[in-house]
């Protein structure tokens, strides 16, 4: 099942391929054109750079999240986590309200982070490690596993996805979860 992650927005991909591409071909011509160069080389570095952003600007739009054989697969740009849906703590995962800002990611520890696009590991303001998937922000879903780090999610149906993953939970895991819930309450 996909689970379908917000798409990323066109300012997202026109400040990516500012940032990775015109930004860096624009200061190789400032710097390059008032000296004497040797153009054999000034030509293949420029092709370079400007594949290289292509290449980030392009990789930034591949994203997604999918239900499996049991099994949540995530990918954000580069960053991509493969989890057996028992790994998840669904029991305490939580559908974010607009403007919730609790495990809003604050450090970036290796991810990328552009306005209104975020990818990869961060630091949530309350200092837990999160694996974050938000082309567009704000982030709606948010999910601790048993492996020590939260997921930070922005899908398009965040109810329904957090229901197809309990409803993917096989019957003992999913009565293990009811039990913690109940006695949480």
């Amino acid at each position: 099942m996909d689970m379908r992650l917000k798409r990323v927005s066109v300012n997202v991909l026109a400040v990516s391929l500012v940032l990775t591409t015109l930004l860096p071909l624009a200061i190789m011509a400032v710097t390059l054109l008032p000296a004497r160069i040797d153009w054999m080389m000034a030509v293949p570095t420029a092709i370079f750079v400007a594949a290289l952003g292509s290449g980030i600007t392009f990789a930034i739009t591949r994203n997604h999240a999918r239900l499996e054989h049991g099994r949540l697969r995530l990918r954000a740009a580069f960053y991509s986590r493969d989890l057996p849906v028992q790994e998840l703590r669904l029991d305490e995962a939580e559908v974010l309200a607009p403007g919730n800002a609790r495990y809003a990611p604050s450090i970036r520890t290796n991810g990328i982070g552009l306005p209104g696009y975020q990818a990869g590991w961060f630091r949530a303001r309350i200092r837990e490690r999160l694996f974050v998937a938000v082309p567009r922000t704000p982030a709606n879903l948010y999910i601790p596993t048993t492996q020590g780090y939260a997921l930070l999610l922005a899908v398009e149906d965040p109810a329904g996805a957090l229901r197809a993953l309990q409803a993917s939970l096989p019957a003992a895991d999913a009565d293990s979860q009811a039990s913690r819930t109940s006695s949480l309450s």
